[in-house]
Protein backbone atom coordinates (compact mmCIF):
# COMPACT_ATOMS: atom_id res chain seq x y z
CA UNK A 1 0.00 0.00 0.00
CA UNK A 2 3.09 2.08 0.82
CA UNK A 3 4.00 2.08 -3.36
CA UNK A 4 0.93 3.75 -4.26
CA UNK A 5 1.67 7.06 -3.94
CA UNK A 6 4.59 6.79 -5.70
CA UNK A 7 3.06 4.84 -8.76
CA UNK A 8 0.28 7.44 -8.83
CA UNK A 9 2.88 9.90 -9.14
CA UNK A 10 5.03 8.01 -11.47
CA UNK A 11 1.86 7.15 -14.00
CA UNK A 12 0.54 10.56 -13.89
CA UNK A 13 3.98 12.04 -14.62
CA UNK A 14 4.35 9.73 -17.85
CA UNK A 15 0.98 10.13 -18.64
CA UNK A 16 2.01 14.24 -19.31
CA UNK A 17 4.64 13.60 -20.74
CA UNK A 18 3.23 11.37 -23.16
CA UNK A 19 0.76 13.93 -23.72
CA UNK A 20 2.63 16.78 -23.83
CA UNK A 21 5.78 15.17 -25.93
CA UNK A 22 3.31 13.13 -28.25
CA UNK A 23 5.32 10.00 -27.80
CA UNK A 24 8.65 11.19 -28.79
CA UNK A 25 11.14 8.47 -27.64
CA UNK A 26 14.11 10.81 -26.94
CA UNK A 27 12.37 13.27 -25.23
CA UNK A 28 10.46 10.54 -22.86
CA UNK A 29 13.54 9.47 -21.60
CA UNK A 30 14.65 11.95 -18.91
CA UNK A 31 10.67 11.97 -18.19
CA UNK A 32 10.80 8.33 -17.71
CA UNK A 33 13.86 8.42 -15.76
CA UNK A 34 13.00 11.94 -13.34
CA UNK A 35 9.33 9.82 -12.65
CA UNK A 36 11.53 6.84 -11.46
CA UNK A 37 13.53 9.34 -8.95
CA UNK A 38 9.85 10.66 -7.96
CA UNK A 39 8.36 7.84 -7.17
CA UNK A 40 11.17 6.19 -5.32
CA UNK A 41 11.63 9.07 -3.23
CA UNK A 42 7.96 9.00 -2.27
CA UNK A 43 7.97 5.40 -1.52
CA UNK A 44 10.92 5.88 0.41
CA UNK A 45 8.82 8.32 2.65
CA UNK A 46 5.97 6.33 3.00
CA UNK A 47 7.88 3.49 4.16
CA UNK A 48 9.43 5.23 6.43
CA UNK A 49 7.19 7.35 8.01
CA UNK A 50 4.16 4.80 7.52
CA UNK A 51 5.03 1.34 7.06
CA UNK A 52 7.80 1.31 9.09
CA UNK A 53 7.08 4.06 11.40
CA UNK A 54 10.82 4.84 12.21
CA UNK A 55 12.11 8.51 13.05
CA UNK A 56 15.82 7.64 13.49
CA UNK A 57 18.05 10.50 12.50
CA UNK A 58 20.30 8.19 10.53
CA UNK A 59 18.54 8.20 7.53
CA UNK A 60 21.43 8.62 5.22
CA UNK A 61 22.76 5.28 5.12
CA UNK A 62 18.73 4.20 4.68
CA UNK A 63 18.56 6.26 1.66
CA UNK A 64 21.31 4.87 0.45
CA UNK A 65 20.78 1.22 0.83
CA UNK A 66 16.84 2.29 -0.29
CA UNK A 67 18.62 3.60 -3.64
CA UNK A 68 20.56 0.19 -4.49
CA UNK A 69 17.74 -2.08 -3.60
CA UNK A 70 15.39 -0.07 -5.80
CA UNK A 71 18.09 -0.16 -8.38
CA UNK A 72 18.60 -3.72 -7.94
CA UNK A 73 15.31 -4.20 -8.00
CA UNK A 74 14.79 -2.92 -11.24
CA UNK A 75 17.78 -4.58 -13.01
CA UNK A 76 16.28 -7.87 -11.51
CA UNK A 77 12.68 -7.51 -12.74
CA UNK A 78 13.94 -6.26 -16.18
CA UNK A 79 16.44 -9.36 -16.98
CA UNK A 80 13.59 -11.96 -15.10
CA UNK A 81 11.04 -9.85 -17.81
CA UNK A 82 13.24 -10.52 -21.01
CA UNK A 83 14.04 -14.06 -19.83
CA UNK A 84 10.78 -14.72 -19.27
CA UNK A 85 9.60 -13.63 -22.35
CA UNK A 86 11.78 -15.83 -24.06
CA UNK A 87 11.77 -18.93 -21.85
CA UNK A 88 8.79 -19.13 -20.56
CA UNK A 89 6.55 -19.61 -23.87
CA UNK A 90 3.67 -21.19 -21.58
CA UNK A 91 2.77 -17.80 -20.00
CA UNK A 92 0.80 -15.50 -21.53
CA UNK A 93 2.52 -12.21 -21.69
CA UNK A 94 -0.35 -10.26 -19.95
CA UNK A 95 0.55 -12.16 -16.44
CA UNK A 96 4.07 -11.71 -16.74
CA UNK A 97 3.88 -8.93 -14.73
CA UNK A 98 1.95 -10.00 -12.03
CA UNK A 99 4.26 -12.95 -11.69
CA UNK A 100 7.27 -11.03 -11.37
CA UNK A 101 5.91 -8.21 -9.48
CA UNK A 102 5.15 -11.22 -6.72
CA UNK A 103 8.34 -12.37 -6.90
CA UNK A 104 10.08 -9.24 -6.43
CA UNK A 105 7.59 -8.25 -3.80
CA UNK A 106 8.65 -11.77 -2.00
CA UNK A 107 12.45 -10.98 -2.40
CA UNK A 108 12.12 -7.11 -1.39
CA UNK A 109 9.86 -7.62 2.19
CA UNK A 110 12.88 -9.16 3.90
CA UNK A 111 15.28 -6.74 2.28
CA UNK A 112 13.29 -3.77 3.84
CA UNK A 113 12.53 -5.41 7.50
CA UNK A 114 15.93 -6.33 7.73
CA UNK A 115 18.61 -4.80 6.50
CA UNK A 116 16.98 -1.19 5.17
CA UNK A 117 14.25 -0.06 7.80
CA UNK A 118 15.78 -1.98 10.71
CA UNK A 119 14.50 -0.56 14.23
Amino acid sequence: MAGIPGLLLNMTLIHLADVFFEKNGAAMLPVVVFSFIARETVSFITQKKWVFKTDKKESSREVQLYAINSLVIVVFSSVLFIYATENWKNIDVAFLPIIIGIITVVINIPVMFKIIFKK
